[in-house]
């Protein structure tokens, strides 16, 4: 079964990220835990994303360096993605103009 994004993140304030946390206790991390209470199985990745924006501490309380540092990583976890066959550039008529599409 497959659990929307918006239903497994919990709002709250986030901790310092450390190696530990990675894959927190599921006491500690109601996210990961409403995906194993789920029967929903997330890839490394998505854990660790997750596990970042719960527990990483607001933007305000870290320094810039320690931010961009985030920041880098968690584009790192977005980054790649799937293999596509091909990819295509178009031009749809939209009804203020031409729109370009991928």
């Amino acid at each position: 079964s497959i659990l929307s994004l918006s239903t497994l993140v919990k709002k709250g304030p986030r901790r310092m990220m450390s190696e530990e946390a990675k894959q927190p206790p599921p006491d500690q991390a109601p996210v990961l835990a409403a995906a194993k209470a789920a029967g929903v199985t997330l890839h490394p990745d998505a854990v660790e994303f997750l596990s970042m924006v719960q527990f990483n501490p607001p933007l305000d309380t870290q320094t810039v360096e320690q931010n961009r540092a985030d920041a880098s990583h968690m584009m790192h976890l977005a980054s790649g993605g799937a293999d596509l066959p091909s990819v295509t550039d178009e031009v749809v008529a939209g009804p203020d103009g031409d729109v370009r599409v991928r």
